[in-house]
């Protein structure tokens, strides 16, 4: 559990938003690997002992997962979380204290639901990280600021996140290169990462020749029954991931990260007959997560397979917007291809830097052909070519 850090491990910034009175609503907004779920445990750990009744929204059911090691760590009741889902659909309780992961990621009628529902509100989130904007409306901190009140509290620092990994992430915002803020935000953003620690951001690519569209995905419809895009890959890139995993994964824990829960089901079929055990979460549906987060014990059910489990080391299979909120030693992103890749919304763009940023030691990306066009303005001293295995 690298990620969990006790009251005594909080830096100087952490341990000044942590110290906030409880009684009071907070707005944090942090990078990744700023530490804000765990100041959000914490936090939800000082009402849990003063006897305050309280809920813990978390967006996804894989960060529900992820953060339970630290949950039983702090002795605090499960039955006070509950996913973003589980809010929208289920009755939302009146409680005094309502903490808020991922804050970002809702709606403003949403937030203004959060402030009418508890007397105190504890928000935590991070705006680089907001990826679900293809079916909701776009909400920024000023919003949130005007609908709460709050002022917003900023954890500066990254201690996960390696710098080198960092400046690679960040170059997919190239959208934003014309934006002189946005450059001087992504200037600050690298600098701003403590992790000094040697880590590797690789790519690996494979001639088109031989190459082929992943079968089956271009059955594939999202929920609003748009065509889903077919990855091209080829056998030597499938043959080439299969391998760097099975070697990752004996040393560090390691997760195969897609843009799609097509391509996860695509992988998990491929890895399957090669006999590499993974853990895999997947939809049946593109733009839902899936079943309740509830386990599927490996067989496909009406919504699809969730067999993610975070007190185990194997390795794991996700798209990129379950990964959130999620963190791993060696992160691999393959069909990073201009086919895979053939739109250009923000927020499609803006997971591409959510999944890199959950690698805090070793990054690979693969593609068969041409490299997605983000990654024109990623330092080529940095973003190196693997070789053989």
């Amino acid at each position: 559990m690298d990620w969990y850090l006790d009251e005594g491990e909080l830096k100087d910034i952490q341990w000044e938003c942590h110290n906030l009175p409880t009684n009071e609503s907070i707005l944090v907004e942090g990078a990744a690997g700023s530490g804000k779920t765990v100041l959000a445990l914490h936090r939800a750990h000082r009402l849990w002992v003063d006897g305050e009744d309280f809920r813990f929204v978390v967006y996804t059911n894989a960060l529900m997962k992820f953060i339970l090691k630290g949950v039983e760590q702090l002795e605090l009741p499960v039955d006070r979380l509950m996913t973003a889902e589980q809010w929208r659909r289920g009755e939302k309780p009146k409680v005094d204290h309502l903490l808020v992961d991922e804050v970002q990621d809702f709606q403003e009628e949403e937030i203004k639901g959060f402030k009418e529902a508890s007397k105190y509100l504890h928000l935590f989130g991070d705006t680089f990280q907001q990826i679900y904007k293809v079916w909701k409306t776009t909400i920024n901190y000023e919003v949130i600021e005007k609908i709460t009140g709050l002022r917003t509290k900023r954890l500066v620092f990254n201690y996960r996140l390696p710098r080198n990994i960092a400046e690679v992430a960040i170059s997919t915002r190239s959208w934003q290169r014309h934006k002189e803020d946005a450059l001087v935000n992504a200037k600050e953003f690298v600098k701003n990462c403590m992790n000094k620690g040697e880590s590797y951001p690789w790519q690996k690519s494979f001639d088109s020749e031989g190459s082929y569209l992943v079968p089956d995905v271009c059955t594939a419809r999202s929920s609003d029954q748009k065509r889903v895009p077919q990855a091209s890959t080829s056998r030597a890139e499938l043959d080439f991931v299969a391998k760097y995993v099975e070697e990752e994964r004996k040393t560090c824990t390691t997760a195969v990260l897609l843009p799609l829960n097509a391509y996860v089901k695509f992988l998990y079929e491929d890895f399957s007959r090669r006999g590499i055990d993974c853990e895999v979460k997947f939809s049946n549906k593109e733009g839902e997560e899936g079943n309740s987060g509830e386990e599927t014990k490996g067989e496909e059910d009406y919504y699809g397979v969730n067999t993610i489990d975070f007190d185990t080391d194997n390795l794991k299979l996700l798209t990129y917007h379950s990964s959130k909120g999620l963190q791993f030693e060696s992160v691999v992103m393959p069909f990073m291809t201009d086919r895979t890749w053939p739109f250009s919304s923000k927020s499609s763009i803006e997971s591409i830097f959510v999944a890199m940023s959950r690698a805090y030691r070793n990054l690979m990306i693969t593609f068969t052909g041409h490299r997605i066009p983000w990654l024109k303005y990623a330092p080529e001293d940095l973003l190196k070519e693997y070789g053989d295995l």
